[in-house]
């Protein structure tokens, strides 16, 4: 792609519409605060219109120059691209390990989920994608005055620890940081007697408190 093939992109519809539908979601993931790497595989299949019309183009003027040199190297370069795709794709969706997987951090929780009523709550940490996937009741908390902007503001820290001596389920705090987890753990300590502790991945932690056993 020469500065000729960018200066006539305007004129191709086609290819305009391509590269906007791939460039403008791509910005827009960027951008945005939230980075799961995993949103990026709406955009492989823009990706793969766009390869095969391109290779189309070049096989067609290939065929017509007749050129078994040029062939072979543009057979090359697609075949590396092709796999490179592919690879990508696999990488995202079945290696990459990412603290924002939802389905990562439920298949962490999924030994700690009662079989009676429970509700999931996270300080300072949105895990809504839980809800994907089974979980119950998620509630978001904060003990900062000016928390970040969500759709749904958060709850008061000490507003909930009041919600959870009045209800009778089991409660699974997700706090994430070590110094997060000790204050708040030793804040929960003061309220329940009933309370168990485990290290999950990213530096984050569950807090299992059972309310129908206060201190």
């Amino acid at each position: 792609m020469n500065k000729n093939w960018w200066k006539a992109l305007p004129a191709e519809q086609g290819k305009f519409f391509l590269i906007c539908l791939f460039f403008v979601p791509f910005l827009i993931i960027s951008l945005a605060s939230s980075k799961l790497p995993l949103y990026c595989l709406s955009i492989f299949p823009l990706l793969a219109v766009a390869t095969s019309k391109l290779w189309t183009e070049k096989l067609y003027r290939l065929l017509l120059n007749r050129s078994r040199r040029e062939l072979i190297k543009s057979a090359t370069f697609l075949s590396c691209w092709v796999l490179i795709l592919l690879g990508s794709r696999f990488w995202l969706a079945q290696l990459h390990n990412n603290e924002k997987d939802a389905r990562a951090l439920w298949t962490e929780l999924a030994p700690y989920i009662p079989k009676d009523n429970y509700e999931i709550v996270t300080l300072d940490l949105r895990a809504d994608g839980l809800l994907f996937y089974g979980a119950q009741e998620i509630e978001n908390v904060t003990r900062k005055d000016n928390p970040y902007p969500t759709f749904s503001m958060p709850a008061k820290f000490e507003s909930e620890i009041v919600e959870m001596i009045q209800d009778n389920h089991i409660y699974l705090f997700i706090v994430e940081g070590e110094n997060k987890f000790n204050k708040t753990f030793e804040l929960l300590k003061t309220h329940f007697s009933s309370i168990k502790t485990a290290a999950l991945e990213h530096k984050k932690w569950l807090i299992i408190i059972d309310p129908r056993k206060p201190s």
